[in-house]
């Protein structure tokens, strides 16, 4: 980290509002898609759970990218203040609801604000939108893999190892795609609503006006069909298992 705080003349606030706002709103829009596509009723408590913690993790993130503006000349010393401020915000919100604000929105809001304040004084601006992404989407595809949940009487062991293997699937799929499209967003935005950050991973890649095929791969690997699983394969799960299930029961009648 630096010493010294930079002075933010020139340096403009959108490109620290851009890429978590877009990346939000882009990856709940892949959600919500994606529900809608498999028929699931979106009520108005799914969209409230879905929603909750990605904005939480949102402010949290913004407020780690705005450690510039701490008057402190120190940049540890700017962090450390607003790590501390944002541990007591978040075990202060437990205290009050701690229904609504569990352990794990003091652990998500807490690291997320501390680990993208750390990001930022050391100039590493794409690291911490992909961290971003990689949060946001694990919440998400959380969210998207509840939502498959186990037949109702389901007795058997190997109808039940056959679901949590679909869910488990589609959880890691759907987060793995959900990183994908988080770093789509950061390679299209860059240059234009993103800064080119000072890492040694990300820095020498092209921004979107000066090569567009970073783009064109990532966007590749993101509708490549091995990528996914398709939502009739999941929802076929149950027959599957029903189907094993009588293929060893016959076996064992038939020894």
């Amino acid at each position: 980290m630096e010493t010294e705080s930079d002075t933010t003349s020139g340096h403009n606030i959108v490109y620290d509002i851009a890429y978590p706002a877009i990346a939000t709103i882009t990856l709940l829009g892949l959600l919500f898609a994606t529900c809608i596509l498999e028929g699931r009723d979106l009520g108005g408590e799914f969209i409230f759970d879905a929603i909750a913690l990605p904005l939480a993790i949102l402010v949290s993130s913004l407020s780690g990218r705005f450690t510039s503006l701490i008057p402190i000349a120190s940049s540890g010393l700017r962090v450390s203040a607003l790590a501390s401020a944002l541990l007591a915000f978040s075990l202060l919100a437990n205290i009050i609801s701690p229904t609504n604000f569990d352990h794990l929105f003091v652990t998500m809001f807490f690291i997320t604000g501390l680990v993208s304040a750390i990001l930022d004084e050391c100039k590493r601006f794409e690291e911490s939108s992909i961290f971003f992404s990689v949060i946001i989407g694990m919440h998400i595809s959380v969210t998207y893999a509840a939502g498959l949940g186990i037949s109702t009487g389901t007795t058997s062991s190997e109808l039940l190892n056959v679901q949590r293997t679909a869910i488990g699937t589609a959880f890691f799929t759907f987060w793995l795609a959900s990183i994908s499209l988080g770093f789509l967003v950061l390679l299209a935005i860059r240059g234009a609503l993103q800064e080119r950050g000072s890492g040694k991973f990300f820095s020498g890649l092209p921004n979107f006006s000066e090569s567009k095929t970073p783009v064109i791969y990532s966007s590749l690997v993101l509708l490549s069909p091995r990528s996914h699983i398709h939502p009739k394969d999941l929802s076929n799960c149950s027959i599957t298992a029903q189907t094993l299930t009588c293929s060893i029961s016959i076996s064992k009648v038939s020894s």
